[in-house]
């Protein structure tokens, strides 16, 4: 997919410059690199150990779903911590704790293999500051895209792509779903006393109690990685095969029409999964919130395109309450 960034070789220069932010325009995903003569398994390799060369945390790296019917390519999703970059998100509130986990995305298409990442110039406008932090933004992009592109060995790649937004705040679509302010989308789902062990103790318990269950009946909702991004709090990161398939199936092409040709373009989507669980301490109390599901599937989705979102309208509150039934069976 990446080989029209060969057409933005103009652009390259201005990648790496602070950006203004407000009113730029950024999609979700932001291209790393593009990789000959590999496979997804060797260059994920390869990303893994350049995420531990500088100095960050690897906290899963798993296959992502795939509809084996309709696609024999294959994508693979790694979910980082770094922790300068984590201190950033977190600076603005315990909201950031749902941009904390870095993900990176290693796929492959009738073109090869590619590397991509959720972009924080993007996304982070939404989760973390509307307007502020352009600047920090811009740099951990370039430095997260320079870090993996040498260590895949390749060239990096200049371009976004997945839904473009010059501002954080999304509207809704067709004047009803899924809009609004992000700390508006945040839904509390349970609350457990925090004992002696705290936030933590419960995080843990909770994502060994999830591993030791049958996943979800409908979408195969698993735990995949628990992550620490600040004293009280805990992200539990979450997905299912069956959920990515679909996910991937419908946006498709998404806004890109060089992909139309492609057997499963929506790969490219990849690192829209892990779903973050965030766990907060408040005074003796843990709380557990999750974004709205349909949101957060227009937060990552949304060059699916209208009739594509009317069309499954049930399936972000079926995923929602499936992860909502595992998480309460096992707190409660």
């Amino acid at each position: 997919m990446f080989f029209r960034s060969k057409l933005l070789l103009p652009l390259m220069l201005l990648c790496l410059l602070p950006a203004p932010g407000y009113g730029q325009g950024f999609g979700v995903y932001m291209e790393v690199a593009d990789v000959e003569g590999s496979s997804v398994g060797e260059t994920s390799a390869r990303a893994e150990a350049a995420v531990a060369e500088a100095g960050w945390t690897l906290l899963a790296a798993y296959d992502a779903g795939v509809d084996g019917d309709d696609c024999s390519f294959t994508a693979r999703v790694l979910v980082v911590d770094w922790p300068e970059y984590t201190r950033a998100v977190m600076s603005q509130g315990d909201h950031g704790a749902f941009a904390a986990p870095l993900r990176i995305s290693v796929f492959e298409d009738e073109m090869g293999v590619h590397v991509a990442a959720v972009n924080p110039r993007s996304i982070n406008r939404t989760i973390v500051s509307e307007e502020g932090m352009e600047q920090e933004w811009s740099r951990f992009a370039a430095i997260l895209r320079r870090t993996l592109a040498e260590g895949v060995g390749a060239s990096p790649a200049f371009g976004d792509f997945g839904q473009f937004r010059d501002r954080g705040l999304i509207g809704k679509t067709m004047g009803v779903m899924a809009g609004g302010p992000f700390l508006e989308k945040i839904k509390e789902i349970g609350t457990v006393p925090a004992g002696e062990g705290g936030v933590e103790a419960v995080a843990q318990s909770l994502f060994d109690d999830l591993g030791a269950a049958a996943p979800g009946d409908d979408w195969g909702i698993r735990p995949v990685f628990l992550m620490n991004p600040s004293p009280g709090v805990v992200v539990l990161g979450v997905t299912g095969e069956r959920m990515e398939a679909r996910s991937f199936s419908i946006v498709g092409r998404g806004s890109d029409k060089s992909r139309s040709r492609f057997a499963c373009p929506g790969l490219d989507h990849a690192a829209a999964y892990p779903i973050e669980v965030v766990l907060t301490e408040d005074g003796d109390q843990v709380k557990v919130s999750v974004v709205d599901a349909m949101f957060r599937m227009k937060m990552f989705f949304e060059d699916a395109g209208k009739l594509k979102f009317a069309r499954n309208m049930t399936m972000p509150g079926s995923i929602e309450d499936e992860i909502r039934a595992l998480i309460q069976a096992a707190l409660f």
